[in-house]
This record gives C-alpha cells, sequence and structure tokens, in this order.
C-alpha cells in the first residue's frame, strides 16, 4: 500500500518531485481512470476467477493471476521447483489483490 500512496502524493501533486521509482504498486485501478476500460475489466474478470480458485482450494490459483500479467500458459511453463514454492506460497499472499 505504500506505493499507492506515494502514487497518490504524486498525482495529486502534494510535493515536488524530481523523478519517482515505485515497484510493483499493484494500481490496477488507474487503468479505468485512465481510460482504459476493458484492461481494467480483464483485470478484474482474472481477479474474480483467482479468489474463486483460492477459496475452493485450488493449489493452483495463482495461475490466473501469473498467466494474466506474463501471458497465457506461463505458470504450466514454470520449472516444476517455481511452481512448487507458489503453491506452498500461496496462502501468505492470496490476499495481496483482494480489495
Amino acid at each position: 500500500m505504500r506505493g499507492l500512496a506515494c502514487l497518490a502524493v504524486a498525482m495529486r501533486g502534494a510535493v515536488p518531485l524530481a523523478s519517482l521509482v515505485v515497484i510493483e504498486p499493484a494500481a490496477l485501478g488507474l487503468l479505468e481512470q485512465a481510460g482504459e476500460v476493458e484492461l481494467h475489466q480483464q483485470f478484474m474478470t482474472t481477479r474474480e476467477r483467482y479468489f474463486q480458485a483460492f477459496e475452493t482450494g485450488d493449489k493452483t490459483a495463482a495461475r490466473w493471476v501469473i498467466d494474466f500479467f506474463i501471458g497465457d500458459g506461463t505458470f504450466d511453463k514454470l520449472a516444476p521447483r517455481m511452481r512448487d514454492h507458489i503453491v506452498a506460497t500461496e496462502p501468505t499472499h492470496g490476499g495481496s489483490i483482494r480489495g
């Protein structure tokens, strides 16, 4: 959330900035504000698919988000060790795109 707070400060011009680097701010709500309504809707659909899968116990729920951001089929192409790590750690970050 700190990344979003930084973006809000920058967009409001609350303080003068020479530059701003925000790593993975998850500011997807800005898509709609920027007129990227279709892309925003695609994300919202993916988000709901992810949470439906996660909440019903699908161990590979993260595939929806990974494939959305990187490309269809990316999750399946990951090395088994990486997929296993994603599945094992999913419960610790499953709510990161909720809300």
